[in-house]
Protein backbone atom coordinates (compact mmCIF):
# COMPACT_ATOMS: atom_id res chain seq x y z
CA UNK A 1 0.00 0.00 0.00
CA UNK A 2 1.40 3.44 -0.99
CA UNK A 3 1.92 6.15 1.60
CA UNK A 4 -0.84 8.23 -0.07
CA UNK A 5 -3.30 5.34 0.11
CA UNK A 6 -2.39 4.67 3.74
CA UNK A 7 -2.98 8.34 4.57
CA UNK A 8 -6.41 8.23 2.91
CA UNK A 9 -7.26 5.15 4.93
CA UNK A 10 -6.08 6.89 8.10
CA UNK A 11 -8.15 10.02 7.43
CA UNK A 12 -11.22 7.85 6.95
CA UNK A 13 -10.73 6.27 10.34
CA UNK A 14 -9.98 9.27 12.53
CA UNK A 15 -11.66 8.81 15.93
CA UNK A 16 -12.05 10.83 19.11
CA UNK A 17 -8.99 10.92 21.43
CA UNK A 18 -10.78 8.94 24.18
CA UNK A 19 -11.75 6.22 21.73
CA UNK A 20 -8.27 6.15 20.28
CA UNK A 21 -6.69 5.66 23.70
CA UNK A 22 -9.13 2.89 24.54
CA UNK A 23 -8.49 1.16 21.22
CA UNK A 24 -4.72 1.46 21.61
CA UNK A 25 -4.80 -0.10 25.06
CA UNK A 26 -7.02 -2.91 23.80
CA UNK A 27 -4.81 -4.01 20.92
CA UNK A 28 -1.50 -3.89 22.76
CA UNK A 29 1.87 -2.51 21.63
CA UNK A 30 2.78 -2.09 17.97
CA UNK A 31 4.89 -4.89 16.52
CA UNK A 32 6.41 -3.13 13.49
CA UNK A 33 7.56 0.35 12.49
CA UNK A 34 4.81 0.62 9.86
CA UNK A 35 2.16 -0.30 12.42
CA UNK A 36 3.58 2.27 14.82
CA UNK A 37 3.53 4.97 12.08
CA UNK A 38 -0.06 4.09 11.21
CA UNK A 39 -1.16 4.35 14.82
CA UNK A 40 0.64 7.66 15.20
CA UNK A 41 -1.15 9.01 12.14
CA UNK A 42 -4.46 7.97 13.70
CA UNK A 43 -3.71 9.85 16.90
CA UNK A 44 -5.11 13.27 17.78
CA UNK A 45 -1.72 14.86 16.97
CA UNK A 46 -2.03 14.26 13.21
CA UNK A 47 -4.03 16.93 11.42
CA UNK A 48 -4.79 14.81 8.36
CA UNK A 49 -2.65 17.00 6.11
CA UNK A 50 0.69 15.35 6.65
CA UNK A 51 1.84 17.60 9.50
CA UNK A 52 1.89 17.30 13.29
CA UNK A 53 0.75 19.93 15.79
CA UNK A 54 3.88 20.12 18.00
CA UNK A 55 2.09 21.96 20.84
CA UNK A 56 -0.63 19.33 21.02
CA UNK A 57 2.01 16.63 20.93
CA UNK A 58 4.04 18.06 23.85
CA UNK A 59 0.95 18.88 25.90
CA UNK A 60 -0.41 15.40 25.28
CA UNK A 61 2.82 13.77 26.40
CA UNK A 62 2.87 15.90 29.58
CA UNK A 63 -0.73 14.95 30.31
CA UNK A 64 0.15 11.29 29.82
CA UNK A 65 3.05 11.61 32.30
CA UNK A 66 0.75 13.20 34.90
CA UNK A 67 -1.96 10.55 34.41
CA UNK A 68 0.66 7.81 34.76
CA UNK A 69 2.05 9.26 38.00
CA UNK A 70 5.40 10.06 36.39
CA UNK A 71 5.11 13.79 36.97
CA UNK A 72 3.18 15.81 39.60
CA UNK A 73 -0.02 17.52 38.32
CA UNK A 74 0.74 20.97 36.96
CA UNK A 75 4.47 20.26 37.09
CA UNK A 76 6.68 22.92 35.59
CA UNK A 77 8.45 22.38 32.31
CA UNK A 78 12.02 21.24 32.77
CA UNK A 79 14.57 23.97 31.84
CA UNK A 80 16.73 23.21 28.82
CA UNK A 81 19.95 21.46 29.76
CA UNK A 82 18.64 20.44 33.19
CA UNK A 83 17.37 17.20 34.57
CA UNK A 84 15.57 16.22 37.75
CA UNK A 85 16.86 13.25 39.74
CA UNK A 86 14.77 11.91 42.62
CA UNK A 87 17.05 10.82 45.48
CA UNK A 88 15.77 8.82 48.44
CA UNK A 89 17.51 9.93 51.60
CA UNK A 90 18.91 7.12 53.71
CA UNK A 91 21.01 7.55 56.85
CA UNK A 92 24.52 6.06 56.84
CA UNK A 93 24.81 2.38 57.77
CA UNK A 94 26.47 3.11 61.12
CA UNK A 95 23.58 5.39 62.16
CA UNK A 96 20.70 2.93 61.82
CA UNK A 97 19.45 0.09 64.01
CA UNK A 98 20.08 -3.41 62.72
CA UNK A 99 17.99 -6.45 63.61
CA UNK A 100 18.23 -10.06 62.53
CA UNK A 101 15.87 -12.99 62.11
CA UNK A 102 16.40 -16.60 61.03
CA UNK A 103 13.53 -17.63 58.72
CA UNK A 104 15.56 -20.66 57.64
CA UNK A 105 18.01 -22.69 59.65
CA UNK A 106 21.52 -21.43 58.98
CA UNK A 107 20.37 -18.37 57.02
CA UNK A 108 19.90 -14.95 58.56
CA UNK A 109 17.74 -12.06 57.37
CA UNK A 110 18.86 -8.56 58.43
CA UNK A 111 16.83 -5.35 58.37
CA UNK A 112 17.83 -1.78 59.19
CA UNK A 113 15.54 0.97 60.52
CA UNK A 114 16.38 4.63 61.17
CA UNK A 115 14.82 5.12 64.64
CA UNK A 116 14.83 3.45 68.04
CA UNK A 117 11.03 3.36 68.11
CA UNK A 118 10.92 1.29 64.92
CA UNK A 119 13.63 -0.99 66.32
CA UNK A 120 11.60 -1.52 69.52
CA UNK A 121 8.53 -2.35 67.45
CA UNK A 122 10.43 -4.98 65.48
CA UNK A 123 11.81 -6.49 68.70
CA UNK A 124 8.24 -7.02 69.89
CA UNK A 125 7.62 -8.96 66.67
CA UNK A 126 10.51 -11.32 67.35
CA UNK A 127 13.44 -9.61 65.59
CA UNK A 128 16.76 -9.72 67.44
CA UNK A 129 18.94 -6.58 67.78
CA UNK A 130 22.35 -7.01 66.13
CA UNK A 131 25.61 -5.11 66.38
CA UNK A 132 26.83 -3.70 63.07
CA UNK A 133 30.47 -3.28 62.13
CA UNK A 134 31.44 -2.26 58.59
CA UNK A 135 34.72 -3.45 57.04
CA UNK A 136 35.81 -2.25 53.60
CA UNK A 137 39.27 -3.79 53.42
CA UNK A 138 41.38 -6.67 54.67
CA UNK A 139 42.25 -8.07 57.12
CA UNK A 140 38.68 -9.09 57.84
CA UNK A 141 37.71 -9.74 61.47
CA UNK A 142 37.95 -13.22 62.93
CA UNK A 143 35.04 -14.96 64.62
CA UNK A 144 34.69 -13.51 68.17
CA UNK A 145 36.13 -15.77 70.91
CA UNK A 146 33.88 -17.94 73.01
CA UNK A 147 32.41 -16.06 75.97
CA UNK A 148 30.62 -18.94 77.63
CA UNK A 149 27.51 -18.68 75.47
CA UNK A 150 26.33 -20.74 72.53
CA UNK A 151 28.19 -20.05 69.29
CA UNK A 152 27.73 -21.41 65.77
CA UNK A 153 28.80 -25.03 65.69
CA UNK A 154 28.55 -25.94 69.37
CA UNK A 155 28.26 -24.96 73.00
CA UNK A 156 31.11 -23.36 74.93
CA UNK A 157 31.54 -24.30 78.55
CA UNK A 158 30.78 -21.58 81.09
CA UNK A 159 33.98 -19.87 82.20
CA UNK A 160 32.87 -18.48 85.54
CA UNK A 161 30.45 -19.14 88.37
CA UNK A 162 28.29 -16.26 87.17
CA UNK A 163 27.73 -18.14 83.89
CA UNK A 164 26.68 -21.39 85.56
CA UNK A 165 23.66 -23.03 83.95
CA UNK A 166 20.54 -22.79 86.11
CA UNK A 167 17.55 -25.08 85.68
CA UNK A 168 14.22 -24.79 87.55
CA UNK A 169 12.56 -27.78 89.15
CA UNK A 170 9.46 -27.27 86.99
CA UNK A 171 8.83 -25.94 83.50
CA UNK A 172 7.27 -22.52 82.86
CA UNK A 173 3.57 -22.49 82.06
CA UNK A 174 2.24 -21.18 78.74
CA UNK A 175 0.87 -17.68 79.26
CA UNK A 176 -2.73 -17.60 78.07
CA UNK A 177 -3.91 -14.07 78.94
CA UNK A 178 -4.96 -11.59 76.27
CA UNK A 179 -2.01 -9.79 74.69
CA UNK A 180 0.47 -12.53 75.60
CA UNK A 181 3.00 -13.63 72.94
CA UNK A 182 2.03 -16.53 70.71
CA UNK A 183 2.67 -19.98 72.17
CA UNK A 184 5.31 -20.56 69.51
CA UNK A 185 7.09 -17.34 70.46
CA UNK A 186 7.04 -18.22 74.17
CA UNK A 187 8.70 -21.58 73.49
CA UNK A 188 11.31 -19.96 71.22
CA UNK A 189 12.19 -17.45 73.96
CA UNK A 190 12.47 -20.25 76.55
CA UNK A 191 14.81 -22.24 74.35
CA UNK A 192 16.96 -19.41 73.01
CA UNK A 193 16.93 -16.57 75.54
CA UNK A 194 15.72 -17.32 79.06
CA UNK A 195 13.21 -19.20 81.18
CA UNK A 196 11.23 -17.51 83.93
CA UNK A 197 9.37 -19.45 86.63
CA UNK A 198 7.62 -17.74 89.55
CA UNK A 199 9.46 -14.50 88.85
CA UNK A 200 12.93 -16.12 88.84
CA UNK A 201 15.05 -16.20 85.66
CA UNK A 202 16.91 -19.34 84.61
CA UNK A 203 19.20 -20.32 81.76
CA UNK A 204 17.58 -20.95 78.35
CA UNK A 205 16.65 -24.54 77.57
CA UNK A 206 19.36 -24.79 74.91
CA UNK A 207 21.88 -24.96 77.80
CA UNK A 208 20.00 -27.58 79.84
CA UNK A 209 22.31 -30.57 79.41
CA UNK A 210 21.27 -34.07 80.47
CA UNK A 211 23.24 -33.72 83.72
CA UNK A 212 21.74 -30.30 84.50
CA UNK A 213 18.22 -31.61 83.92
CA UNK A 214 18.86 -34.70 86.02
CA UNK A 215 20.10 -32.63 88.95
CA UNK A 216 17.31 -30.03 88.93
CA UNK A 217 14.27 -30.83 86.79
CA UNK A 218 11.61 -33.01 88.42
CA UNK A 219 11.17 -36.38 86.72
CA UNK A 220 7.46 -35.74 86.04
CA UNK A 221 8.46 -32.73 83.91
CA UNK A 222 10.64 -34.61 81.44
CA UNK A 223 7.82 -35.58 79.07
CA UNK A 224 6.70 -31.97 78.76
CA UNK A 225 10.33 -30.89 78.28
CA UNK A 226 10.71 -33.31 75.35
CA UNK A 227 7.49 -31.96 73.81
CA UNK A 228 8.74 -28.38 74.02
CA UNK A 229 12.04 -29.31 72.41
CA UNK A 230 10.16 -30.97 69.55
CA UNK A 231 7.85 -27.95 69.20
CA UNK A 232 10.87 -25.63 69.11
CA UNK A 233 12.41 -27.68 66.30
CA UNK A 234 9.08 -27.70 64.44
CA UNK A 235 8.76 -23.90 64.71
CA UNK A 236 12.36 -23.12 63.72
CA UNK A 237 12.71 -25.75 60.95
CA UNK A 238 9.40 -26.85 59.48
CA UNK A 239 7.93 -23.37 59.99
CA UNK A 240 11.26 -21.62 59.60
CA UNK A 241 9.96 -19.24 56.93
CA UNK A 242 7.51 -17.75 59.45
CA UNK A 243 8.21 -15.49 62.42
CA UNK A 244 7.20 -17.24 65.67
CA UNK A 245 5.06 -14.21 66.55
CA UNK A 246 2.93 -14.92 63.47
CA UNK A 247 2.31 -18.60 64.27
CA UNK A 248 -1.11 -18.57 65.92
CA UNK A 249 -1.69 -22.26 66.70
CA UNK A 250 -2.05 -23.17 70.36
CA UNK A 251 0.27 -25.44 72.32
CA UNK A 252 -1.75 -28.61 71.70
CA UNK A 253 -1.86 -28.03 67.93
CA UNK A 254 1.87 -27.34 67.83
CA UNK A 255 2.58 -30.43 69.92
CA UNK A 256 0.50 -32.64 67.61
CA UNK A 257 2.25 -31.27 64.51
CA UNK A 258 5.68 -31.74 66.10
CA UNK A 259 4.92 -35.29 67.27
CA UNK A 260 3.64 -36.25 63.80
CA UNK A 261 7.04 -35.32 62.40
CA UNK A 262 8.89 -37.78 64.67
CA UNK A 263 6.23 -40.49 64.67
CA UNK A 264 7.65 -43.77 63.43
CA UNK A 265 11.23 -42.59 63.85
CA UNK A 266 13.63 -43.82 66.51
CA UNK A 267 13.39 -41.48 69.47
CA UNK A 268 15.52 -41.85 72.57
CA UNK A 269 13.34 -39.66 74.74
CA UNK A 270 14.03 -36.11 75.91
CA UNK A 271 17.82 -36.43 75.39
CA UNK A 272 17.37 -37.08 71.67
CA UNK A 273 14.76 -34.29 71.31
CA UNK A 274 16.92 -31.78 73.18
CA UNK A 275 20.05 -32.52 71.16
CA UNK A 276 18.20 -32.12 67.86
CA UNK A 277 16.63 -28.87 69.04
CA UNK A 278 20.01 -27.60 70.24
CA UNK A 279 21.53 -28.35 66.83
CA UNK A 280 18.92 -26.04 65.29
CA UNK A 281 19.64 -23.36 67.88
CA UNK A 282 23.39 -23.66 67.27
CA UNK A 283 22.87 -23.31 63.51
CA UNK A 284 20.95 -20.09 64.15
CA UNK A 285 23.86 -18.68 66.12
CA UNK A 286 22.40 -18.79 69.65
Amino acid sequence: MSHKAKRAKTEAHLVAPEEARAAASAVGPACTILELVERFEQSKYFDGKGTVDANKLVNGFNLHLEESGLRPPGGEEMPLGHGIVNVEHRPPMESVFHLVSFPEAGRAKVVAVPTKSLSDELEKKGWIPANFDYHSSRPLPALPPCDGKVVVGGVCEATSAAEKVTVPCKLPAIEQKKGAPSHAQQIVVWFETKVEVDGVEYSPMRLWSKKARKDQLLSNQRGSFRERCEIYRHVRCTRGNELPTNINEGYNELREAALNEVKGKKNKGDKDAWEKAREVSDALGH
